[in-house]
């Protein structure tokens, strides 16, 4: 099995998230798209784009032409929204997206646990009585048990 890279051009006009490191991309399979959160560029990001991947023809039959018009969606939240930050992780657990640490303005790190529903797409803090301390660039995964989430 061998593996291609496409590049994706959004169409002129369209919105699209602007180039970024530090963010994190997330599968939400029951909306059926790819979800960007935060970064950094010039500045730190907060923003929720959504990419919806049934637009994408699956293969072999995708063509380069097909993928001109796929376009992102900035996607309006409400509630508590997390402060800009890069190099956070995130993992998605039906309907929740969780977003952990990362690193905030002045290069601070960062300790808060934040979810976003995607039902309704409020977001909301949490307040963990035992929480890890403040860090950047970890990884987390959600061990899929109902109760578990590993972070290193």
């Amino acid at each position: 099995k061998s593996f291609t890279w496409i590049k994706d051009r959004p169409l002129k006009g369209s919105t699209y998230p602007s180039a970024r490191e530090g963010h994190t991309l997330t599968y939400i399979p029951f909306l059926k798209s790819l979800l960007l959160f935060g970064g950094i560029n010039t500045n730190r990001m907060n923003e929720v784009y959504l990419y919806d991947i049934r637009k994408i023809p699956s293969f072999p039959d995708l063509k380069l032409n097909q993928l001109d018009n796929n376009t992102w969606k900035l996607q309006a939240t409400t509630g508590r929204q997390p402060p800009n930050r890069c190099y956070h992780v995130a993992f998605y657990d039906d309907p929740h997206l969780f977003i952990h640490g990362g690193q905030g303005e002045k290069n601070r790190s960062l300790g808060d646990l934040y979810f976003l529903n995607l039902k309704t797409f409020v977001w909301k803090k949490l307040f963990i009585l035992e929480a890890p301390p403040s860090r950047h660039q970890h990884t987390m995964c959600d061990m899929r048990n109902d109760r578990d989430t590993l972070q290193f």
